[in-house]
């Protein structure tokens, strides 16, 4: 599909030619104007719909991610987020925010992720040694 015609489906205004973007072992990228389209030539039921549930609930939690426009079968369109200066000590305490968060609360930053895998049962190894 043209990524054009995935603008235009969801009543958006395509600009331009589209520019390839790099990045997506399965999706393939463009640029137009102000958005970003991800398409795929088969890709598997619900991804993109996926990736934007996915999308939602990181900047949910305060995660910078770009906003979604329209999401379908088809492919997914996204707000182009310019490339900045590297802010890797930001990164980090978004990282580490959401981290500490569970579906409907924050985890208290003096846990540990032992502790944390230990509550939340993710490791039911009894010879692993995070779960001892």
């Amino acid at each position: 599909m043209d990524p054009r015609k995935l603008l235009e489906r969801a009543g958006l205004e395509a600009k331009g030619v589209p520019q390839s973007l790099y990045g997506g072992d399965i999706s393939r990228v463009y640029r137009l104007g102000a958005y970003v389209v991800k398409l795929a030539p088969n890709p598997p039921l619900g991804l993109f719909p996926a990736e934007a549930r996915g999308l939602k609930a990181l900047a949910e939690r305060g995660v910078r991610v770009p906003r979604v426009f329209f999401a379908s079968e088809e492919g997914l369109i996204l707000e182009y987020l310019p490339e900045g200066p590297p802010d890797w000590e930001g990164l980090a305490r978004m990282l580490a925010g959401l981290h500490r968060q569970r579906e409907g609360q924050t985890l208290p930053i003096r846990w540990s992720f032992r502790q944390i895998f230990q509550d939340q049962s993710l490791f039911r190894c009894k010879d692993c040694p995070l779960y001892t």
